[in-house]
């Protein structure tokens, strides 16, 4: 186990099912905090490009607010109920015969699968602009993990549209 991996400290919910139904707050960093998304215009395309592609990704994902600030980003990810959920369970050991589960049925995405794939594509699409452009710059731009926070209900949910929505003002204010 690495230092890095010893020190961290554990964020998410002890025994939550990442991959239920239910809405999702999460903030993703840039690395060490630079605000790559002022210093690279095209980046904060390619990640607004790629968090709109996020329910073209995830059929049962939607998006909700969202906000690309100079050095993070905020968002709302919604995991839908599966079509046809109970079919073919998630996990082994079931008894459900062959012939009842859906064909290619697989397990929900997590929160966590949803952000990393996103993460992933806007790299990929920031390495080939780099490539096309001839730029002699550092591509990794993202901090690892990500921060998320279980939205319970829908006064919860009112907060936190509400607090991307003001985000800029309170960045503005200091």
């Amino acid at each position: 186990m690495s230092r890095s991996s010893i020190n961290r400290k554990q964020i998410r919910l002890k025994d939550y099912d990442y991959s239920s139904p239910g809405a999702y707050f999460v903030t993703i960093c840039s690395e060490n905090r630079k605000p790559v998304f002022i210093k690279f215009p095209v980046l904060k395309q390619i990640a607004d490009k790629n968090w709109k592609k996020i329910p073209e990704r995830y059929e049962m994902a939607e998006i909700d607010e969202y906000i690309i600030m100079p050095d993070h980003i905020h968002g709302i990810i919604f995991i839908l109920p599966a079509v046809g959920a109970g079919l073919a369970p998630a996990h082994g050991n079931d008894n459900v015969p062959c012939s009842e589960k859906r064909a290619g049925a697989r397990p929900a995405p997590t929160i966590g699968n949803i952000v990393g794939s996103f993460k992933s594509l806007c790299l990929k699409d920031w390495l080939e602009y780099i490539e096309n452009n001839n730029m002699e710059i550092r591509a990794k731009f993202w901090q690892r993990g990500f921060y998320d926070h279980v939205i319970r209900n829908e006064k919860d949910l009112s907060k936190v549209r509400g607090y991307i929505q003001n985000n800029p003002e309170m960045v503005a204010e200091f």
